[in-house]
């Protein structure tokens, strides 16, 4: 049989997750938007906090800031680093109707574009 978690268990794991992102002494919390081979395209500041309280089994970013310094390529997958630079999880990215777990305008990245995320959100 499957695990099975309770709305307020998954409310409370999202919420314990989100905190980590929040914690640490460096400058800010950020996405950082990688090609499948791991090369860094764009580095998004996160809000402080990140993330509001999760509500249903899911939890969504607040605002995140546009990064317009990025790199070209193409953009496959992201990885939170919370205000220490610790790694705290990571994700596909795809365009709106891709169906990743990070969704931006547009997934082909070009030198002096600006990347922006159309919705950012976890679900358990």
């Amino acid at each position: 049989m499957a695990l099975s978690l309770t709305t307020q268990a998954k409310n409370a794991a999202l919420n314990s997750v989100v905190d980590l992102i929040d914690t640490g002494s460096g400058s800010g919390a950020v996405v950082k938007i990688l090609t499948e081979f791991d090369s860094e395209l764009a580095t998004l500041p996160l809000s402080d906090p990140a993330f509001g309280s999760a509500l249903d089994g899911v939890v969504s970013a607040n605002s995140i800031t546009a990064d317009t310094s990025i790199n070209a390529g193409t953009a496959s997958k992201f990885k939170v680093y919370n205000k220490g630079g610790a790694e705290i999880l990571s994700g596909t990215v795809t365009s709106a109707s891709g169906g990743g777990d990070l969704l931006l305008t547009t997934t082909n990245l070009i030198v002096g574009d600006s990347v922006t995320v159309s919705s950012f959100s976890l679900t358990i």
